[in-house]
C-alpha cells in the first residue's frame, strides 16, 4: 500500500498493504468515502449484495478489508483553494449475520477507518466558520494562501449499521431469488479527531454523527456455472456533527460469478464439493450527493463513480469463504476538483455456522 515517496514511506505501505492481505486470510469528496454496501456473505459476490438469506438458526462472522489508493493533489494544487488531499483510504469492518428464518437475515456491520496523509491549504474554511484551519486574523474568509498543513491520518470507529435483507421470491427450482434490504445507520463513529491544532472536518472523520436509512433491492439468478447478482441501494442521509450533510449515496452493481469445475448447487451453505472456485466480474457504481455544511452545498463534492472490478472467491464445503477484488475505476465523473482514485482494494473473509 502506497504511501509518500522514496523508500521509507514505500515500506509503510507495502507493510499496511500485506495487513490488508492478511484480512483476506484471517472497500469523498466521493472517493475518500468508503463505498456503500452492506458487505455481502458466503453466498454473495464481492461487492455486489446478494439475494440469498441464511438459512434460518445459522450465523455469519465476516471481515472486510477496503483499501482506496489516490491520486494526491501536490501542494501548488492545494495553495489559494479550499481544496484537501488524502493519499488513501482503508476501512477494516467486522459483519455479523443471524438467519431469523430461511428467508429473513438480520445483521450488524461496525467499520474502522483510516485516511492517510490529510492535507489542505493553512487558509482552508467552511460555510460556518467554525471548521477547518481558517486564517483566523481574517475575518472576511478570503483566501490569503499559506502553507500547507499535514492533518495526519485519522482513524478511529465509524458508524455502525443494523440492517435486514427479506427475500420475497424463490423459484421453484431455487435458481432465482428477489430481497428487499433495510437498515439504519446510527451515529457511533468518532466525529472529534483533530490535525493541525483543530477539529477535522466531519467528511475527514471516521464518524459522521448523523442518523441515517438506507432501502435497496437485491436479484440472484443460477443457471449452470453462472451466478447473476444485481443489487441497488440508497441511503438518505441527514446533518450531523458540525452541521454537515455528508450527502445522500445510490449504490448500483452488476455481477457474474463463474463456478470452475461445473455447475453450483442452489444453496451455497450446502456444497458437493470440499474445495470451490469463482471468478467474478463486476461494475460498481456509486452517486453521491453534494455535501451541505449548515445548509451550503459544497461545490468540490459528490459524483459519480463507477469501477470494473475482477475478483476471485473459494468457499469451503464446511461453510468459510476468501475473497479477494482488485477494482479499477472506469467513470469518474466528480463534482468540481477532487482527489481521484486510482485503484481499490477489497480482501474478505467469511464463515457460516
Amino acid at each position: 500500500m502506497l504511501e509518500e515517496n522514496i523508500v521509507p514511506h514505500f515500506r509503510q505501505r507495502s507493510l499496511r498493504l500485506c495487513v490488508g492481505l492478511a484480512g483476506l486470510i484471517t472497500l469523498p469528496a466521493i472517493a475518500d468515502h468508503a463505498a456503500l454496501g452492506l458487505g455481502g456473505s458466503t453466498g454473495s459476490p464481492i461487492h455486489t449484495e446478494s439475494a440469498l438469506t441464511l438459512p434460518s438458526g445459522r450465523w455469519s462472522v465476516g471481515w472486510r478489508s477496503e483499501y482506496v489508493n489516490q491520486g494526491r493533489f501536490g501542494d501548488q494544487r492545494l495553495e489559494d483553494t479550499e481544496l484537501h488531499s488524502t493519499d488513501a483510504l482503508w476501512s477494516n469492518t467486522l459483519i455479523v449475520a443471524y438467519g431469523v428464518s430461511d428467508d429473513l437475515t438480520l445483521a450488524l456491520r461496525l467499520p474502522y477507518v483510516q485516511r492517510y496523509d490529510v492535507r489542505e491549504a493553512e487558509h482552508h474554511q467552511d460555510a460556518g466558520g467554525d471548521i477547518g484551519h481558517a486564517k483566523h486574523g481574517d475575518p472576511t474568509g478570503a483566501d490569503q494562501g499559506g502553507e500547507i498543513l499535514d492533518l495526519g491520518d485519522p482513524d478511529g470507529l465509524g458508524d455502525a449499521t443494523l440492517f435486514g435483507e427479506y427475500r420475497f421470491f424463490r423459484s421453484a427450482d431455487a435458481r432465482t431469488h428477489l430481497a428487499l434490504l433495510a437498515g439504519i445507520k446510527a451515529p457511533t463513529g468518532e466525529t472529534g479527531r483533530r490535525g493541525g491544532g483543530e477539529r477535522l472536518e466531519t467528511e475527514m472523520q471516521p464518524g459522521s454523527g448523523s442518523w441515517d436509512s438506507l432501502l435497496g433491492f437485491a436479484a440472484t439468478h443460477l443457471r449452470g456455472a453462472l451466478a447473476w447478482d444485481a443489487s441497488l441501494l440508497y441511503s438518505f442521509v441527514n446533518p450531523g456533527a458540525q452541521g454537515t450533510d455528508l450527502g445522500d449515496v445510490f449504490s448500483y452493481n452488476l455481477a457474474a460469478s463463474y463456478r470452475l469445475g461445473g455447475a453450483r448447487p442452489p444453496s451455497p451453505y450446502e456444497l458437493d464439493r470440499r474445495h470451490n472456485w469463482d471468478l467474478v466480474m463486476e461494475l460498481n457504481g456509486e452517486w453521491r450527493d453534494r455535501e451541505a455544511i449548515h445548509g451550503k452545498r459544497q461545490g468540490d463534492t459528490g459524483g459519480n463513480l463507477v469501477y470494473l472490478s475482477p475478483g476471485v472467491r473459494y468457499l469451503h464445503h464446511s461453510g468459510w469463504s476468501l475473497a479477494l477484488s482488485l477494482g479499477v475505476p472506469l467513470i469518474q465523473d466528480l463534482n468540481g476538483s477532487q482527489v481521484e482514485p486510482d485503484y481499490r482494494l477489497v480482501s474478505a473473509i467469511h464463515v457460516a455456522f
